[in-house]
């Protein structure tokens, strides 16, 4: 029997005191717990955003989105909440303004009919970067992901 190595995503829903979800990627299985709680399981190497915020009285107080890509058994990972073994941390911003930015991103990928899971990791970086340094992130573009595509399968097959 073959093994995969797979990362755990707890995901919780609160009501309108906290929630935790996948923005997008698209997971090996689902489990569900209960009707608020459930674990989404991707396999190593798999690129998703997780969200996470809590409210209080007076609204939401905490925002958080990370672009991490799933632990792979030999590759580099980070302790994240929520996230077992853990993840390559791609983009990872907190706050309202950043959350939102990043949202936009992700939002203006869509609009290409390109699916966010998709996109290199270095595009995330970039992101990552730019927001924390409150400067403009530079959209990504069909052109770019086309040439991603060709180089990805370049690679794949081994021409240069």
């Amino acid at each position: 029997m073959t093994y995969r190595y797979l990362t755990r995503v707890a995901l919780h829903y609160g009501g309108d005191a906290f929630n935790r979800y996948i923005r997008f990627g698209k997971p090996v299985f689902r489990e569900d717990v209960t009707g608020r709680e459930a674990f989404e399981y991707f396999e190593e190497g798999r690129t998703f955003c997780y969200v996470e915020w809590d409210a209080n009285a007076f609204g939401t107080c905490f925002w958080r989105l990370s672009v991490l890509k799933a632990a792979r058994r030999d590759g580099p990972s980070h302790k994240i909440k929520g996230v077992e073994p853990g993840a390559e941390i791609l983009l990872r911003v907190t706050g309202k303004e950043r959350v939102q930015k990043a949202y936009r991103l992700i939002d203006r990928i869509e609009d290409l009919s390109i699916n966010p899971a998709d996109v290199p990791a270095d595009y995330y970086l970039h992101a990552h970067h730019m927001l924390h340094a409150g400067k403009p992130v530079r959209p990504y573009t069909r052109k770019e992901h086309q040439a991603f595509l060709k180089a990805r399968k370049l690679e794949k097959t081994g021409t240069n």
